[in-house]
């Protein structure tokens, strides 16, 4: 008997010492303790078999170990089974020895073919012996190595340290949004219900009953560790059904072949405000013929906006305000005819017997969830366009998944704003929550238990802080900082790296810093050591000077808000190399009516030079695009600020020639960026900077922590943008004998012709 079913039945145990051999007289199992109980059958009070049983942690793996062939055999028609579930691979409990067999067995028997099992009658009822055969499998060998937490980390990071790129629409996604388009339908209460986007339907999935029950195993062993772990999921999982997004399923409606049974885990999210215990359920596991539920769905279009720009435009508004929406997904119906693709397997307690549910709404972990979710928000939006215009701009391009951060220039405004949004996220079946605020009377709008930062606050000394898009926002002082804290300092590839992704900076304010710690990446690559290996002594030191400085980056404070009233605004970009990385850096120039002058560190990038040695020229060229296209990049995020007037600042003559140069004229790789520099920015905004004055010098070298905290140059700017424009630097002549690489490239081809033996060149 098994440990788990005794303490079930709460049966005494009593202590014994014995060795249990198996296949080869291999030792496979140690027993300490037997018990005494009493078997009967479940439709009989008779017999009733005293048994003594001694206990093991587990008998065997879960039988049958696949699923088997269910057929209609004539010879076992109509027979009362003892386990009617007997094809689904499950559990055991109590395993019986020979010297009961004798006591439970009866005389029935019915044979079919050969090919057949055949049905031996017990006291239990009828069982299944002999050959049945496997629901067919097909195998995939896969072999996997693990290194996802660091892995998924470092992915954030670099793509954060990337500028987006445009989305080109494919075949696979235009047949996703036609499915949705045609499919989706709207409830009269106001919500939406959309089908499950499947590339073939039905799917060609196979039996997934046996995995999802395995592991529910294994998430009950982590609960069994924890009675208040249990209790916490189990009050999220009955959130679920009190909220109708979860209904159990009748064991006559759960035979079905068009159906995916979807494992899940627990998360724990101790920073979470509202969620300490998350619910993750895994459309990623494969069934029995190696296809898995996510296999078989379209991921959809990219529709959610970057968080570059979010934050960006976050900044230019006077009263800002951000908001959640609760439990987005989770509002989202999915059509009944697809429930059954939703299913999973949970009980309430070890003794319950274990149910199936299907989930009806919109599910995380399935990898078209993100799109139905975000394409149903714009949806709404378009559908209530015509009395909220205002709104489907907010939801188009100010909505982060489920989080809303956004403004307006004024208070009256604002509110107006937030009373529509309120009233538009209702009518689609959505509430909004955790309202942060820089006015109180926006607070002060929505009920208490819907605010995140109490109004309050604002009349007090504190320094009450919430998140805006993963950055410290601090309503009261309108700043923004960074929160941060290094975890101890440790020595190797794994560990350095992972504290370096740890630095979240979506808008490049810390390009400087960060451009260091890109140094150090390459550098430790560059050492071609393994993930764990120590590190040399030189590298070790290189990394503690470094660690030390890392706290300082909680010191960095800048201004949320980069605009003022009755302003005319210029973009000034720069850009600089060095021999090992090359940066840029965009900077918001206002300009009153009354001529005073305010500049504000909009952006920030860098990217280390490649592994084959360029010549600063060439990186500087390489800063230099990266300037244009990060001036593209604001042009397009910034259309709702005026902007008069774009300058980009080099400090390379050389660059401003090749740009100055038409592009055919120029050897591949010079030309080729410079024709790209050429298409996305005007020749006309290029000028000429000294390096003494150029900001982005510090963030092509690097800055550590402790000196950005009070850098002006990198903050404000070179001083000569608060004065006149006759004391701007002026561009010096250079001769075309001064340039190198302004000759396009011979380009030598072959052309070789076998048969006749001819050669030309």
């Amino acid at each position: 008997m098994t440990e788990v079913c005794g303490r079930k039945l709460g049966l005494a145990r009593q202590k014994c010492n014995l060795v249990v051999r198996g296949m080869s007289d291999v030792q496979v199992a140690s027993i300490k303790s037997h018990v005494n109980l009493n078997l009967r059958p479940v439709r009989s009070s008779t017999p009733e078999i005293n048994i003594n049983a001694y206990v093991v942690p587990r008998i065997t793996g879960l039988l049958p170990s696949k699923r088997v062939w269910k057929a209609e055999w004539k010879h076992l028609k109509g027979l009362e089974l003892a386990d009617p579930r007997y094809d689904e691979p499950m559990s055991v409990d109590i395993l019986l020895g020979a010297d009961v067999v004798p006591y439970v067995t009866r005389s029935g028997r019915r044979e079919g073919t050969g090919t057949e099992p055949v049905g031996l009658e017990t006291v239990f009822g009828w069982t299944l012996m002999g050959n049945t055969g496997t629901a067919t499998i097909e195998t995939a060998n896969t072999f996997v190595t693990a290194l996802e937490e660091i892995d998924s980390t470092l992915r954030r990071f670099w793509d954060l340290e990337e500028l987006p790129k445009i989305q080109h629409q494919t075949p696979e996604n235009i047949k996703c949004e036609e499915l949705y388009t045609t499919t989706t339908a709207r409830r009269p209460d106001g919500r939406y219900v959309v089908h499950l986007p499947f590339i073939q339907n039905p799917p060609h999935l196979g039996e997934s009953r046996a995995m999802a029950t395995q592991r529910l195993h294994k998430l009950e062993i982590r609960l069994e560790k924890s009675e208040e772990l249990r209790q916490q999921y189990n009050v999220a999982m009955r959130d679920y059904l009190d909220a109708g997004h979860m209904k159990p399923v009748d064991s006559t409606e759960t035979m079905t072949s068009h159906s995916y049974y979807t494992p899940h885990h627990v998360v724990l999210k101790p920073e979470s405000l509202t969620t300490k215990v998350r619910v993750v359920y895994d459309a990623s596991a494969v069934t029995s013929n190696g296809k898995s539920l996510n296999d078989c769905l379209f991921p959809g279009p990219k529709l959610q906006q970057d968080l570059s720009g979010i934050l960006v435009r976050f900044r230019l508004h006077s009263i800002v305000f951000t908001a959640d929406i609760r439990q987005m997904f989770r509002q989202i119906d999915i059509t009944a005819e697809h429930h059954a693709y939703q299913r999973l397997l949970y009980r309430f307690q070890p003794t319950d017997p274990v149910q199936v549910f299907e989930m009806t709404t919109v599910t995380f972990g399935q990898r078209s969830s993100p799109f139905l979710a975000i394409r149903t928000l714009h949806q709404l939006a378009a559908d209530e366009a015509a009395n909220h215009p205002e709104v489907q701009k907010v939801i188009y391009t100010d909505l982060y998944v489920d989080d809303v951060a956004t403004g307006t220039k004024c208070e009256e405004s604002a509110l107006r704003l937030q009373q529509d949004l309120i009233n538009v996220f209702k009518r689609g079946g959505f509430d909004l929550r955790k309202w942060s605020s820089n006015s109180i009377a926006l607070l002060e709008a929505v009920p208490p238990e819907h605010r995140q930062t109490e109004a309050v606050t604002f009349d007090e000394p504190t320094s009450d802080y919430t998140k805006v898009l993963g950055l410290k926002w601090e309503p009261k002082n309108d700043t923004i900082a960074y929160q941060y804290q290094p975890n101890p300092v440790r020595y190797s590839k794994r560990a350095i790296l992972s504290e370096i992704a740890r630095i979240y900076d979506p808008i490049g304010l810390l390009t400087p810093v960060i451009t260091n710690l890109k140094r150090l990446m390459k550098y430790l690559w560059a050492l071609r050591i393994g993930w764990d290996d120590d590190l040399p002594v030189v590298a070790k030191e290189a990394w503690t000077r470094y660690h030390d400085e890392l706290p300082f980056i909680a010191s960095v404070c800048v201004a949320r808000r980069i605009t003022v009233e009755d302003a005319n605004y210029e973009l000034h970009g720069f850009c600089d190399s060095s021999e090992s990385a090359y940066a840029a850096a965009a900077y918001l120039l206002a300009r009153t009516s009354n001529g005073q002058i305010q500049v504000h560190l909009l952006m920030g990038k860098s990217k280390v030079s490649p592994e084959k040695k360029l010549s600063i020229p060439r990186l500087e060229l390489c800063g230099a695009l990266l300037l244009a296209r990060t001036i593209d990049y604001l042009r397009s995020n910034l259309k709702s600020l005026p902007i008069d007037q774009y300058y980009a600042w080099t400090d390379s003559m050389v660059t401003l020639a090749w740009i100055n140069t038409p592009s055919a004229n120029l050897k591949t790789f010079v030309g080729n960026r410079v024709a790209r520099i050429q298409e996305l920015t005007s020749q006309k905004i290029w000028r000429y900077v000294p390096s003494a004055q150029n900001p982005v010098d510090c963030a092509s070298r690097g800055l550590t922590p402790s000196e950005i905290v009070d850098h002006p140059l990198w903050w404000n700017g070179p001083t000569f943008l608060r004065q006149p424009l006759d004391t701007w630097p002026q561009q010096a002549n250079m001769s075309d004998t001064d340039l190198v690489e302004n000759q396009s490239e011979e380009k030598l081809i072959t052309f070789v012709t076998v048969n006749s033996g001819l050669y030309c060149s």
